[in-house]
């Protein structure tokens, strides 16, 4: 006798009895679509002469061989039977179709076809080799799966379904965060490593993530958590906020590059010398541009960066900039009302070009310190205060004041680099009382605007009016970190001379003591 086997029916209440011989009972079977097909064992469509209708009342019928099945479908039942060997059935009890014809009264998702498994397809990879290769580069830029199909055609014009996408996934080995392709020891290795870069332990679960994930190394973030719990317990307790600040009202934007936010930071200006200048958009919270400088306070560096880094890059100007009311804005301020007022025929008085605010309306630009300093530049001070001893700075020797700044300006520049890319794909949770988009990532809200409720503000301006601003507002010095021109050659060419190595927090104070030793040989 050979196994017993399920008939699949669709159900929506399917109550199962044991008989004495083994047998299953199947009773009231209540169908979401009627008449359902059948197949043979063999693969094709049942025949309909098979089919025998029936005013049986009996809601019990068995599951024998032959398979014997009973449908109740309001006043009628519908019984089919075959011999049906259990090789030929699915894990449900659904018996394996193969290609064939079905019969008129078969409904359209029983067809074979390529998304359902059955039938015969040309695999999209044999096509397209470097399928694959696309793929993984989607996940490494953390695209969410089931955008991949939509990603693949606007960059590589290939059309292939999700299905087709988790197939290939699986089929090729790709990284995931599900299939890491590491072992637990040496995932756990990769985030103990990590953990060297935050000696304050101030990154939780998804900052570490998110960090290995921009170097390639893919870890489920309930792993990293258990992980850090394990390795510093109370780091989550230190992280705990002491208390939530909430605004008077929420910000709202009608799209990307309506509002650009101006402001410089000093926190780190103090023990460090370096400053800190940012903009950001208010609409997608895109971080545009972050510039370590020797000082941010100066006249000439707003408007600066606004024409050379910003303007240059994104071949246009917001509706409105919006800095604090220091001094140093007034330039900058007034080139954005000329350049606005040439490009586009909005009223100044109705909606103005440059707005000067308090400091704690600036929120936008504001609220962005704290996570850069908290997670970020807090670190690299730490790093800082740490090895003066041991790397032999003396902080009244004017050399070596010129030569740290100049080390550790790139340090800092290369953290914020690295924020940037990471804080521009940070997914935002989703906030259904918030004004602005969430649910997404911030280079998502200005690429495709669209999609979460807003449109591209950006007017075009003049690309010629613009290259002579930059070189009447763009001074010499705008990037130089030692104190003069001669001391920032020098320092330049002792750079070189070391090789021009990346220099961040962790090598810092080794870049400073190879630069110190060669200027003192020379």
């Amino acid at each position: 006798m050979s196994p017993v086997a399920q008939f699949p029916l669709r159900t929506n209440d399917v109550s199962e009895q044991k008989g004495q011989n083994g047998v299953c009972n199947l009773a009231r079977l209540h169908l979401r679509r009627s008449p359902m097909s059948c197949f043979s064992p063999h693969g094709h469509a049942a025949d309909a002469a098979i089919w025998h209708w029936s005013a049986d009342p009996s809601p019990v019928h068995t599951l024998h061989r032959p398979l014997h099945a009973q449908v109740a479908h309001r006043h009628r039942t519908v019984r089919c039977s075959w011999s049906l060997p259990a090789s030929r059935l699915l894990p449900t009890g659904r018996p394996l179709p193969m290609a064939g014809q079905l019969p008129s009264h078969a409904h359209a998702h029983d067809a074979p076809n390529a998304c359902s498994g059955y039938g015969v397809r040309e695999p999209p990879v044999q096509d397209h080799p470097e399928l694959p290769k696309w793929i993984q580069d989607e996940i490494d830029d953390k695209t969410p799966q089931k955008r991949i199909p939509e990603r693949l055609s606007e960059k590589h014009h290939v059309s292939v379904s999700l299905r087709s996408v988790e197939r290939i996934i699986k089929e090729h080995n790709l990284k995931t965060v599900r299939r890491p392709g590491l072992t637990q020891l040496e995932q756990t290795s990769a985030i103990l490593t990590l953990a060297e870069e935050d000696p304050l332990s101030r990154w939780g679960a998804r900052k570490y993530k998110e960090k290995l994930e921009n170097r390639g190394v893919l870890v489920p973030r309930d792993f990293v958590s258990g992980v850090l719990a394990t390795a510093n317990p109370e780091a989550n307790e230190q992280r705990r906020p002491g208390a939530e600040k909430v605004h008077k009202k929420g910000l709202h934007s009608s799209g990307p590059d309506e509002e650009w936010c101006f402001d410089g930071h000093e926190k780190i200006s103090g023990p460090m010398g370096i400053s800190v200048y940012g903009i950001n958009d208010k609409f997608s919270r895109l971080e545009q541009l972050l510039k370590a400088l020797r000082s941010a306070r100066k006249s000439s560096v707003p408007p600066a960066l606004y024409l050379k880094l910003l303007i240059v890059d994104f071949v246009g100007i917001p509706i409105q900039s919006t800095t604090d009311m220091g001094s140093e804005t007034h330039i900058l301020a007034a080139l954005q009302s000329s350049l606005r007022q040439s490009a586009s025929p909005l009223d100044l008085q109705k909606v103005p070009a440059h707005q000067s605010v308090k400091s704690v309306y600036n929120i936008t630009r504001e609220r962005a310190w704290r996570p850069l300093y908290h997670d970020e530049l807090a670190n690299v001070r730490w790093f800082y205060d740490n090895g003066k001893i041991e790397a032999g700075y003396h902080p009244l020797d004017a050399v070596h004041q010129d030569v740290s700044i100049f080390v550790w300006a790139k340090a800092v520049q290369f953290c914020l680099d690295r924020h940037m890319e990471e804080h521009n794909r940070h997914r935002i949770r989703k906030q259904k009382n918030s004004c602005l988009p969430t649910g997404g990532r911030p280079i998502d809200f200005y690429q495709r605007p669209h999609e979460f409720g807003g449109r591209k503000q950006l007017i075009p301006v003049d690309m010629a009016v613009v290259d002579r601003l930059i070189k009447e507002h763009t001074p010499d010095d705008l990037e130089q970190m030692a104190s003069t021109t001669e001391m920032e050659e020098v320092c330049q060419l002792a750079f070189k001379a070391i090789g021009a190595p990346e220099v961040s927090a962790r090598n810092g104070w080794d870049v400073f003591r190879a630069m110190i030793e060669y200027i003192s040989s020379n």
